[in-house]
């Protein structure tokens, strides 16, 4: 079972990882 500050943790870092994805591109 992943706690949930765990959870929330990797849920923003996907976001951090792809708002860098989109800066790359532009």
């Amino acid at each position: 079972m992943i706690p949930h500050c765990g959870y929330r943790y990797m849920w923003n870092r996907e976001i951090v990882i792809n708002s860098q994805k989109l800066v790359k591109r532009r």
